[in-house]
């Protein structure tokens, strides 16, 4: 089992949406809302953590590095924002008045970490490890749902379904939390499982069930949005296309377009490439920032579309 160096470990967060924790009365609290990046490159930081210090109120930030904290009492606030691989920060005197939002973008410094011989740095850096072939067993907190969704998260995003599938199921130990069927539900995505359409809309109504209030509506439509590349599995393009089309958000919902980027994907897994495409420009036109790879390579989702002029032209951002 291989070990990162204990000085250097900040707490491993899940790479999902924000959660709400509820604080005191609506009419007497607002909400902090921001992207943490990272200071390098400005990519968006996934999974970090940010809590409104000295209350229970904090929020994991999604795939866009979105966060938003409800339910912050009226007042002056610190925040920290912690994510592995980075320096810890502290962001002071954050004014939150009644009813509205106040947003709070940061970037997060990279801090080096050591595993076994393997430095690796900033947002990637366990993905680096995994694909190093070192094992983070002996690291994580099996007790901690937010450490399991991302280890999951991580192997699910380097094509290692077998790992993926070992986390995901540790994540059913939580039965209560909405992440569970939600890795399950990716999962019918892979070559891994059948195309098994009644059991997708089985673990889509679980999200909905599970899923807090103030991430309820997103995580409603991100299931959706994979039964519908699950049914796209099974050659029923047209049946896709009617769930994909009535699960897309409004911009302010998902301003970073990562669930028209997730229908993408299920557009591949049913042959429309040029849909596909489609999709891609818009959201590459929100984010000229982000990447298409993964892990150094292209990412999985993306390597039908590896040989497509049009793909090659978005992935160097042309």
């Amino acid at each position: 089992m291989s070990a990162m160096i204990r000085t250097v470990r900040v707490l491993v967060t899940a790479a999902c949406a924000p959660l709400l924790v509820v604080g005191a009365a609506q009419g007497q609290t607002g909400r902090f809302e921001g992207i943490v990046r990272t200071a390098s490159a400005g990519d968006p930081v996934v999974g970090a953590r940010v809590t409104v210090v000295g209350t229970p109120l904090r929020a994991t930030t999604s795939r866009s590095g979105f966060f938003v904290i409800d339910s912050v009492p009226v007042g002056t606030h610190a925040l920290m924002v912690t994510a592995i691989g980075f320096e810890p920060a502290t962001i002071t005197d954050q004014r939150v008045s009644a009813g509205a939002a106040t947003t709070v973008n940061y970037s997060l410094k990279v801090s080096v970490l050591s595993i076994e011989g393997v430095v690796v740095t900033g947002v990637t850096d366990l993905a680096s490890a995994l694909v190093a072939g070192e094992t983070v067993d002996d690291i994580v907190d099996h007790g901690d749902p937010d450490q399991l969704q991302l280890v999951f998260r991580t192997h699910f995003d380097l094509a290692q379904f077998a790992e993926a599938q070992q986390w995901c199921d540790e994540l059913r130990r939580f039965p209560n939390d909405y992440r569970s069927p939600l890795c399950r539900l990716w999962m019918l995505t892979t070559p891994e499982h059948s195309a098994d359409v009644d059991l997708a809309w089985q673990l889509a109504g679980e999200v909905g069930l599970l899923a807090p209030k103030s991430v309820n509506e997103y995580f409603t439509l991100e299931s959706h949005t994979v039964v519908g590349g699950v049914i796209a599995r099974t050659g029923m393009v047209d049946s896709a296309h009617v769930v994909l089309t009535a699960a897309r958000a409004d911009p302010s919902l998902d301003p970073s377009l990562t669930l028209i980027s997730y229908e993408a994907f299920m557009r591949i897994l049913g042959g429309q490439y040029e849909k596909a495409l489609e999709l891609l420009e818009g959201f590459r036109y929100v984010n000229p920032e982000r990447s298409f790879d993964f892990g150094g390579d292209l990412h999985w989702f993306w390597r039908p579309l590896r040989d497509d002029p049009r793909f090659e032209a978005l992935r160097v951002g042309r």
